[in-house]
């Protein structure tokens, strides 16, 4: 397996078509596989990215990154025009429903003059569209993406081989983080702002965070507090609860190995066991009887 590394980064190896491409389930309680939430997180791969990068035939450095592109612009809430609607697109806000379902990538996204176009919406807002116009320059590739209704614009230069190494049966990614960073701060992030507030939507507190700081916020959580957090609302619950990643470093924290049922099945079989046992020496110890 080929392997490669930059600025701390690891990076792993997709081949297409074999054993070696990770498993295509979504992160759902019950069968052991731990998904990856964002683009950022790889080398552990999200279903977008499984299925977006397999569905390529012969690409090129251009075409891959433009995937990536198009994946980060999903991640932050956006939905792509034209597309039949699901659960969750009404929040303007990252929908890992919507992620899980991107099994193609865009048709007719390359235009005959070598650039690729593709338009996307606000689901609440479809009047106001937008569009990721990506030309190759040279070794690079400018990304730029606007709005069609307030005309502003936000684009950002991007060497596609930084973050893509291309071999004959394999896509290896780096700093893709670096990246996801980098193209959701410069560009997605401002034209969605400028969007909500042509339509006066700007929100604040939890839900006007990016999913990036929303995930380093649950981090800090106990156990507790995070079942709290999600239970909040249906957009928390339905994005978070049943997240195996989060789930996974809840039972690392307490030296249990997550089984076949998945890290939050474990994680409450742990407890239950902390509950039984306590229950069957107060059986044998009635707290009244011992003496201080």
């Amino acid at each position: 397996m080929a392997d490669s590394s930059e600025n701390g980064d690891n990076s792993q190896d997709l081949k297409s078509g074999s054993d070696s491409l990770p498993t295509n389930i979504a992160s759902k309680p019950g069968n052991g596989v731990v998904e990856a939430l964002l683009v950022e997180e790889y080398p552990a791969m999200s279903t977008a990215m499984k299925n977006l990068t397999s569905s390529l035939e012969n690409p090129t450095l251009e075409e891959i990154v433009v995937v990536v592109l198009y994946i980060l612009i999903v991640e932050s809430g956006f939905v792509p025009f034209p597309c039949e609607p699901v659960a969750g697109d009404e929040n303007c806000r990252y929908n890992a429903h919507r992620l899980r379902v991107l099994t193609a990538s865009p048709k007719s996204w390359l235009d005959g003059d070598g650039v690729y176009r593709i338009y996307f919406t606000l689901a609440p807002f479809p009047e106001e569209k937008c569009k990721l116009v990506c030309l190759p320059v040279g070794s690079c590739l400018v990304a730029n993406m606007y709005s069609t209704c307030s005309n502003k614009s936000f684009a950002m230069m991007i060497n596609p081989a930084e973050y893509v190494a291309l071999y004959p049966t394999q896509i290896i990614f780096k700093r893709l983080k670096n990246l996801s960073l980098k193209f959701k701060d410069q560009v997605v992030i401002p034209i969605r702002t400028v969007i909500l507030n042509e339509v006066h939507q700007t929100t604040v507190g939890l839900f006007a965070l990016p999913v990036e700081v929303l995930l380093k916020i649950i981090s800090y959580l106990q156990v507790d507090d995070f079942l709290k957090f999600t239970s909040t609302c249906k957009y928390f619950f339905h994005n978070f609860s049943y997240d195996e990643r989060i789930w996974k470093q809840y039972c690392l924290l307490k030296f249990c190995r997550p089984s076949d049922l998945g890290a939050k099945e474990t994680h409450r079989a742990y407890y239950q066991r902390k509950i039984n046992f306590r229950n069957r020496v107060t059986c044998y110890f009635p707290l009244s009887e011992i003496q201080y």
